[in-house]
């Protein structure tokens, strides 16, 4: 009678982290990081268009997809975006 969740007991808990472990996602982002996207121009660029595709439907460059690493380094530029945008919608909307 006091229960606050529709869900049976233990449910949540025995749902886990996913498939992988803590230190196989913090290796997984690691190997990201030292890789495909460490730091150069390109890879702040493809974050940065990343962000935009992922809150915008205005159109990007074809060499830039929804990868979640991209996304995870590209969360620096969600104000940017979200200034551009504001800045556009008070322009031309107001």
């Amino acid at each position: 009678s006091g229960t606050t969740t529709i869900l049976p007991e233990g449910t949540v808990e025995s749902r886990g982290i996913g498939t992988l472990s803590h230190d196989e996602v913090s290796q997984e982002i690691q190997t990201f990081l030292n890789g495909e996207g460490k730091l150069s121009l390109d890879a702040e660029m493809r974050g940065f268009f990343t962000v935009w595709m992922f809150i915008t439907r205005l159109p990007v460059p074809t060499w830039v997809d929804l990868h979640p690493g991209y996304l995870m380094r590209g969360m620096t530029y969600f104000p940017i975006s979200g200034a551009l945008i504001g800045i556009f919608v008070s322009a031309f909307y107001d």
